[in-house]
């Protein structure tokens, strides 16, 4: 089910943003999304979504509503339904205090817009990117107990550090799910092999100790015995590309201790190179890819 409900005072709106509404329904349709414009919804009017509490639609479904108006966003919130605040020009109304986000055209919002509200709204992980034989996604709790058996191998937590205890990291991965995941759109992601169906890794990005937003620092792990197969330089190329053309930075780096051979020789595939032959105060050489300089 694809589905997008509009509430809007359409005749209020300025022609241009009429042009946008029009324009946006018209290209939604053509790509067999239902959508529903309207200046008023009834609480009958709007589908109940309060049985969807795991990921029990597909990935690439969804239904989504955009109000401008407070009193009729509440009637989509109480079935469930994931809204956005609309607020165009000339709207007299400030949306729903409790949503996440604000649009103030319809002008480019794409169905990856729409799936991503979707997953933030219920917690779904979204998948951030494939490779050949892996497919990379943001960390749901079910995959807790695979996280605890991929830190288990021999060697894992030689150069990192290893997880909490269970209560404590199921709390930090709820956290992290929702504010991390929401508010930067990247961060440490799990690696599943396709062939299998298994959690074999977690890699990404994320902001570390610097003032430059434009700069994030990779990290990763692969499962032990699926180590030495190229699935640490596959999946890392795939995210440092995603780094530079999806989150638009200028540079990556990596934190990598010497005596770890094995990851400097991949960094150094990727086309990073040290910044300087001291290490910090872990006992790390800091590797960069710089991608333009201004």
């Amino acid at each position: 089910m694809k589905k997008v409900y509009i509430q809007t005072e359409f005749q209020k709106l300025d022609k241009e943003e009429q042009e946008m509404v029009t324009s946006f329904r018209e290209e939604m349709e053509a790509a067999n999304v239902e959508v529903e414009v309207r200046e008023h919804f009834q609480r009958e009017d709007v589908i109940d979504l309060s049985h969807v509490k795991d990921h029990s639609m597909e990935q690439e479904d969804y239904v989504i509503a955009f109000c401008e108006n407070a009193a009729e966003a509440e009637v989509f919130s109480l079935q469930n339904v994931p809204v956005v605040s609309y607020e165009p020009k000339n709207c007299e109304h400030i949306a729903h205090p409790k949503t996440r986000y604000v649009v103030l055209s319809l002008e480019g919002i794409e169905e990856h817009y729409l799936k991503k509200v979707w997953c933030r709204y219920f917690g779904f992980p979204w998948t951030i990117l494939e490779t050949e034989r892996t497919v990379v996604r943001e960390i749901c709790l079910k995959d807790i107990e695979d996280l605890f058996h991929l830190y288990e191998g021999d060697g894992i937590t030689d150069y990192m550090e290893p997880l909490f205890d269970r209560e404590a990291e199921i709390q930090y991965q709820k956290d992290y799910i929702d504010k991390v995941y929401g508010f930067y759109e990247y961060g440490m992601w799990v690696v599943i092999e396709k062939a299998t169906g298994e959690l074999i890794g977690r890699a990404g990005v994320e902001s570390r100790n610097t003032e430059d937003v434009d700069q994030v620092e990779l990290g990763y792990v692969i499962r032990k015995d699926k180590q030495n197969l190229g699935f640490a330089t596959e999946v890392c190329r795939a995210i440092v590309d995603y780094a530079r053309e999806e989150l638009g930075m200028s540079s990556v780096r990596a934190r990598v201790h010497p005596d770890n051979l094995s990851s400097v020789r991949i960094v150094e595939k990727l086309g990073m190179k040290p910044l300087s032959k001291k290490v910090n105060s872990d006992g790390e050489i800091t590797f960069q890819i710089l991608f333009f300089t201004n």
